[in-house]
């Protein structure tokens, strides 16, 4: 066979192999796309169905706030924070109806200040301490989806005030400063009467306070009840009526920072 002609044969021959062989692997990979597709129709409800979106709004999550501040048991207001106390803010569900809080994404800013080791999902609570003396303080959350997309925000102002030292004739009720304690209580010569010291807004007990009293310049090393204080006027006549000052300074050992003084005008007279 002449040279030329057995080329001619080869190269045809090599052709023919190479389409053979392209068909083939369109072939697979059509049966492969087509056997992907089938498994799609029969699972496509499953795979294809995206996550509901999450509808909540602001009035749906409640920001509230305490301080582990001490108030007297009949005190009707807030405990508030002072300095070196402790706030924990927590989100809540506004009604029973509103779920899905644990899916949510939570990110903490205390005075415009994000606060990285609070947030996260699933972080609907944050404790600070108060470093700052008698600033108010911004506290506000930014609520995001699972995808990190913005919700909304939520934003409070909480008060910081220092501690307070009330006192009080034994035996009135405590209704906070606006009561009759403006008014200069009256002793008869003869005539004795308890006074209690009132603190608020310590983070500690009563009990674990120090309470130094004063009664006319004069320091009172020792009372019987280290909150209460007794005044006994002299039998007999006074020539005419006088005021004297009894005060108080309560002091907070665990934080000295914190400590209030507290005083009142005793009218001794007819």
């Amino acid at each position: 066979m002449p040279i030329k002609n057995f080329l001619t044969i080869s190269f045809f021959l090599a052709i023919s192999y190479w389409l053979l062989a392209i068909g083939c692997v369109s072939a697979q990979t059509l049966d492969q796309s087509l056997l992907n597709s089938l498994m799609s129709g029969f699972s496509g409800t499953k795979n294809t169905q995206s996550t509901p979106a999450v509808s909540i709004n602001e009035s749906d999550i409640l920001l509230s706030w305490s301080a582990n501040t001490y108030a007297p048991f009949n005190y009707k207001g807030k405990p508030l924070p002072v300095y070196g106390s402790v706030i924990t803010a927590s989100l809540a569900p506004a009604k029973s109806s509103v779920s899905g809080l644990d899916n949510l994404i939570y990110r903490w800013y205390l005075d415009d200040q994000f606060q990285a080791y609070a947030s996260n999902s699933n972080r609907q609570t944050f404790s600070f301490r108060i470093s700052r003396t008698n600033e108010a303080r911004v506290l506000r959350v930014e609520i995001l989806d699972k995808s990190g997309v913005s919700l909304f925000y939520i934003e409070k102002i909480i008060p910081v005030v220092p501690p307070e030292a009330i006192i009080f004739p034994a035996g009135k009720t405590d209704g906070r400063v606006e009561t009759s304690i403006s008014q200069s209580p009256e002793l008869s010569p003869g005539q004795e009467q308890n006074f209690s010291a009132i603190p608020y807004f310590f983070s500690a007990a009563p009990a674990q306070l120090d309470f130094q009293w004063n009664f006319e310049s004069q320091e009172i090393s020792k009372t019987q009840q280290k909150n209460q204080f007794s005044v006994r006027v002299a039998d007999g006549e006074p020539v005419k009526s006088f005021t004297k000052e009894l005060s108080v300074l309560i002091i907070n050992p665990l934080d000295e920072m914190q400590r209030a003084a507290g005083k009142i005008k005793i009218k001794i007279g007819n």
